[in-house]
């Protein structure tokens, strides 16, 4: 637990939200456990579970990150699951910058959807799809790893394992993800924010042509992945891990 003379602003947010709702700054831990158990009360008043308020929340660091046009951002890229081996897309990353006065970066909260090549030097594009493979590879390594894997993070073994193993490995499994990276002013340090398992797309009218045509590309690629065709806008993470 975090004590209250250690406490630094903290970002708080539902675990099971989506589109930047219920986000919000705390400053001390009885600010949040306030707000929790006001959550709570309300769920407790609601007559049907499924329209209960999100009652898991979580407790992050809040990063200051680098800006745009005087305004916090954060990055977005792609990964893919297929055939038991992860997948970073390259061809292009995303930039999402906070409308004025606000330091929710979620598009579906209204913040710009650019693109990494319009705003910074190609590096940056390095760093961000190495420092994702890094990511994959330790939270779902390939499956020539994954038994070791099971092994490490599960000291009693259980009949769960073989069913881990087969959902990791099947070769007709398929996930893709969009990550959430922010550049910390601090330190210049890329650092995860979260996984989004469900990402979702904006409208043609919300983006700019050459956003949508980003859009596009990485669709086409991905249904090649899923086709079990090469595409070279896919890079498996193994492979970007060792030429970083």
């Amino acid at each position: 637990l975090i004590k209250e003379k250690n406490f630094k602003s903290m970002i708080l947010k539902p675990a099971n939200g989506y589109g930047g709702e219920g986000i919000i700054i705390v400053n001390s831990v009885v600010e949040a456990m306030t707000h929790i158990r006001a959550s709570e009360a309300l769920a407790a008043e609601l007559p049907f579970a499924c329209e209960a308020a999100p009652q898991r929340f979580v407790l992050q660091e809040f990063i200051h990150s680098i800006t745009v046009d005087n305004q916090p951002f954060h990055l977005r890229t792609y990964a893919a699951r297929v055939d038991g081996k992860s997948y970073v897309y390259i061809a292009n990353h995303e930039v999402r910058v906070a409308k004025p006065e606000n330091f929710i970066t979620n598009g579906l909260a209204g913040a710009d959807r650019r693109l990494l090549s319009q705003l910074f030097d190609p590096s940056l594009g390095d760093r961000l799809a190495a420092f994702v493979a890094s990511i994959c590879l330790t939270l779902v390594p390939d499956c020539n790893d994954t038994r070791e894997f099971i092994e490490k993070v599960d000291d009693h073994a259980n009949e769960d394992d073989e069913e881990k193993l087969a959902l990791v490995n099947n070769e007709d499994c398929f996930a893709v993800a969009g990550i959430d990276i922010i550049l910390d002013s601090e330190d210049n340090m890329l650092k995860l924010l979260e996984f989004n398992v469900n990402p979702a797309c904006p409208k043609k009218i919300e983006v700019s042509e050459l956003f949508w045509n980003h859009l596009c590309r990485f669709a086409s690629a991905l249904l090649s992945l899923t086709l079990h065709q090469y595409h070279p806008d896919f890079r498996l993470a193994s492979e970007l891990l060792h030429a970083s």
